[in-house]
């Protein structure tokens, strides 16, 4: 059986004062460590592209739930709103997102093509 040792344990402040020493100033790290970013200017219309069908698949989901709900009654019987309007809008919405969505990727691929 494996003993327990118990003592006494090092205050919070001590450990990070410790932990501190251990670890290099900011001003050391500047030199060594360099920033990395990433230029996203090659994957913006792939991106786009994507973020468009996203949108679209939710505005197509919202739309059909909003027609299903205006063809059961439920509505009318409650004396609810008429959403006819929010329905339409959801659609055209909807199209313009599936538009966008198969533009994008078609209009990049002519601007590669026709690049010099």
């Amino acid at each position: 059986m494996a003993s327990i040792v118990t003592g006494r344990a090092a205050p919070v402040g001590d450990s990070y004062v410790r932990l501190r020493r251990l670890l290099p100033g900011p001003r050391e790290r500047a030199a060594d460590c360099s920033t990395v970013t990433t230029d996203a200017s090659p994957h913006l219309f792939w991106i786009t592209s994507r973020a468009a069908g996203t949108a679209a698949l939710v505005l197509a989901s919202l739309a059909v739930c909003l027609g299903l709900l205006m063809s059961t009654r439920l509505l009318k019987r409650a004396g609810g709103p008429d959403l006819r309007v929010a329905h339409e809008a959801l659609s055209l919405a909807t199209l313009v997102a599936i538009s966008l969505a198969y533009e994008v990727p078609i209009r990049s691929l002519f601007e590669r093509s026709f690049k010099a």
